[in-house]
Parts: C-alpha cells; structure tokens; sequence
C-alpha cells in the first residue's frame, strides 16, 4: 500500500475516533459484531475488512454509527465493509447518510438532506398526480427563497416550480378554507383562483 493511502486511512481512523469520543464520551468506541448494537447512546462499530480492494489486495474498512440500536450512519463504506454490515444485523433501510467519508463537509450533507426532502415531496406529487393532472409544483415559505432549494425540487419532481405570492402558504390557506367554510366564497376551488397568486 502506498505510503499516502496508508497515511490517509490512518487519519480517517484517528479523527472517527476522536469524534465518537467527543460526542459518545470515554467509554469503548469500537465493538465487535456480537456487541453491536447498543440498544441506548451512541456506538461506533469498526465494521472491519470483508474483502479486498482492488488495488493491493489487502482488505478495505467501514464504520457504523448506531444511535439508540439503530445503524443511522455508514462512514467508508469500502469493498469488504457490506459484509461486515451483513454480519452486523445492520438495517440498510434505517440509515441517514450512506458512503460518508471524513472529505464530505456540511455542505455536502445539507445537500444530502434536501435532496431526501425532495424525494419525499416527490411520493407526494406522485400521489397526488393519480387524483389529478399536474402541471406545476407551487412553493412558499422560507425555503422558496433558495434558488437552489427550488432547482433541486424540479430536478427530482420533474415539473416546473412556482414560488407562491405568499411566504406565509400554510397560513394562507387556512384562512382560504375558512373563508369559505363561512360562505365567502362558494368552493375551495373558487378561493383558491381568487386567492393564490
């Protein structure tokens, strides 16, 4: 192995380490498979080698975060590390964040999460698209303000975005519901082609 690949797999240990330190306190960070999960806290297991990796034969390395007994996040996920995540009962379904390594920033991860976001606003105009024929997905609030936020819901929904004229959507429309609950208007439909810009 060349002596900057070794180096650098050294460093990822050390600063995973100091960080379950940090956050779990001073008590045993690297368990074992049969020890793994811890029902209660935070635990980071060394998943440890399962195979080789291509360059030099020798085997690859991963980490699980598990919180509460739950595997929430995997660190490093290198060639032999899903064997190990097999033997250790983890549930892939249940992680936050998959294939982090110690390069990925804050940025990276706020991404990560909007874009999760954006894929669970898509189930929902997915749903709503077997009702009825959309055209469009309307935003309001803070985060219609984010050019970016915005360009991520159109990349995954595939329809165009609309910021609504109101930053205030949830309360518009209560008050558009209301009204017509008293008799302002005669349906929802008719508020809302009064009332939403």
């Amino acid at each position: 192995m060349r002596a900057t690949a070794r180096s650098e797999i050294r460093r990822i240990q050390r600063v995973t380490l100091l960080l379950c330190i940090a956050f779990v306190g001073p008590t045993a960070c690297a368990q074992t498979v049969e020890s793994c999960p811890v029902s209660e806290g935070v635990t980071l297991q060394i998943l440890g080698s399962g195979g080789p990796i291509a360059d030099d034969g020798r085997a690859s390395a991963g980490y699980l975060v598990w919180i509460d007994g739950e595997s929430r996040v995997m660190i490093d996920a290198g060639g032999g590390t899903f064997l190990r995540f097999g033997e250790a009962k983890a549930n892939f379904a249940s992680l936050d964040f998959v294939g982090l390594t110690l390069r990925h920033d804050i940025a990276a991860m706020t991404r990560s999460v909007m874009e999760g976001v954006a894929f669970g606003l898509k189930d929902s105009v997915e749903l709503i698209a077997t009702m009825t024929q959309l055209g469009e997905v309307r935003i309001s609030g803070g985060g219609a303000q984010s050019d970016v936020w915005l360009q991520i819901i159109a990349d995954v929904t595939g329809l165009p975005v609309l910021v609504v004229g109101t930053s205030e959507g949830a309360a518009h429309g209560a008050a558009l519901l209301a009204a017509t609950g008293v008799g302002v208007f005669t349906s929802v439909g008719e508020a809302c082609a009064t009332g939403v810009e």
